[in-house]
């Protein structure tokens, strides 16, 4: 199994803490592996979309079954399909993405991808649209972590 970062474009700033961004891409990879077999390969990406900042992992496993798709970002959520599984989990690691990026004002989704597999996402605010919005020193965004830089293509 391979892991592939797509090439990089200029960089664009988000508003995140690194180690929670960290931890959001780590449980998106490790989700991705979980269903891959040893020839498949999982690609991230990170793109700039109008006003907002795209990290995405794509498997090229079995894809997500339509009657599991309500609950994926639940709590101990686990789709059964053993046979395509190749390491275990606590079915805890899309819940914690999905708080993280809540959190930091982005959203969490998935879709099909082409040719089989899915491809997860998360986007979060470019930094340079959300400083020019006016910020209530003394309002919740005043406790937002630090922006961090995100290399786009």
């Amino acid at each position: 199994m391979r892991i592939r970062l797509e090439a990089a474009g200029e960089p664009c700033d988000v508003r995140a803490d690194a180690d929670r961004l960290a931890q959001v891409v780590t449980n998106l990879l490790s989700n991705a592996i979980k269903f891959c077999r040893s020839d498949d390969e999982v690609v991230v990406a990170v793109e700039r979309r109008s006003s907002v900042i795209r990290i995405s992992v794509r498997d090229h496993g079995p894809g997500i079954p339509a009657d599991f798709r309500s609950h994926i970002f639940e709590k101990f959520a686990q789709a059964e399909s053993t046979n395509a599984r190749q390491r275990g989990g606590t079915g805890l690691g899309l819940s914690i993405v999905k708080q993280i990026i809540t959190r930091l004002g982005g959203e969490v989704n998935f879709q099909d991808a082409p040719g089989g597999g899915t491809i997860f996402y998360v986007d979060l605010p470019c930094w340079d649209d959300a400083a020019k919005r006016a910020i209530d020193p003394g309002g919740p965004s005043a406790y937002l972590p630090h922006p961090i830089a995100v290399a786009t293509t």
